[in-house]
């Protein structure tokens, strides 16, 4: 019987990781004892999670064949949610679908499918939860600001955000398409799998890029588009670099599309694009 090959690499982790992390005895799976690394991070007031379990070597081909890094579950936690956090993590999804599983926020791991997952780094994990951290206290400050708005201030907001939404799109219309689920059957095949996910997509805008091309749906969120590819429709995380609270909606979403439009030269600012 031929032996099944798999790739095993041992990562080289962070200074970071390392000052935090132990390893200790832990049930990974009801019935399973296993050595764990684990890792707790401050940042933001929040913990970061990161965790391996030392799989055996007869249990490895499984783990190694979905990630050459072996299985590692990455996550955050606050001690204490006050009531914008409570209401930002019950009606807001992250680019993963949901902010908190139990008592943690942002949980992940590696043992998805595609080759996004499979090279996916520790370190890079950390800065993935990081920069989601950061939306989530950015989205939290905004909810806080637009608590105090009056009707007038959203509705002008709203139409100046829409102007430039639509400049953005009608003045890059070689490489920026909007599409709309239900009005092509082929769009909706492509797509149907990531509708039924999020729910609350009704489309979006297929972007070209300089190197890789990509959908950025009506919320916001940003995915590889390359439906004959393994990352075809794999999550962006990317974090605006400014901090004016009063944003829109739809200014969030022509500037992902401008900054997508030109990975090229974005791709040194956004560390989660894969060039």
């Amino acid at each position: 019987m031929e032996k099944e090959k798999y790739k095993k690499v041992i990562p080289k982790l962070s200074e970071e990781i390392k000052m935090y992390s132990k390893t200790f005895k832990a049930e990974i799976i009801k019935g399973i004892v296993t050595e764990l690394f684990h890792v707790e991070i401050p940042y933001n007031g929040f913990k970061i999670i990161l965790s391996h379990p030392l799989i055996k070597k007869r249990n490895e081909k499984y783990y190694y064949k979905n990630s050459k890094y072996g299985w590692w579950t990455f996550c955050a936690k606050k001690s204490e949610m006050d009531s914008w956090d409570k209401k930002i993590a019950s009606e807001k999804a992250n680019h993963y679908g949901r902010y908190r599983e139990d008592d943690h926020t942002f949980c992940n791991d590696n043992m998805e499918g595609g080759k996004y997952f499979y090279n996916l780094h520790p370190d890079e994990m950390v800065d993935d939860v990081k920069q989601q951290i950061n939306i989530f206290l950015r989205d939290k400050e905004i909810e806080i600001a637009r608590s105090k708005m009056t009707k007038e201030d959203h509705e002008r907001i709203e139409l100046r955000a829409k102007i430039f939404l639509e400049s953005v799109v009608k003045e890059n219309s070689e490489c920026v398409q909007k599409i709309e689920f239900g009005k092509d059957k082929k769009i909706d095949l492509i797509f149907r799998a990531l509708e039924r996910g999020t729910m609350r997509v009704y489309g979006g805008w297929l972007v070209k890029g300089r190197i890789n091309n990509y959908f950025v749906d009506t919320t916001g969120k940003a995915y590889y588009y390359n439906p004959s590819g393994e990352v075809h429709l794999s999550p962006i995380c990317v974090v605006p670099k400014w901090d004016n609270k009063y944003i829109h909606l739809y200014d969030h979403i022509a500037s992902r599309i401008l900054a997508l439009m030109n990975d090229d030269k974005t791709k040194k600012y956004i560390h989660t694009l894969k060039i």
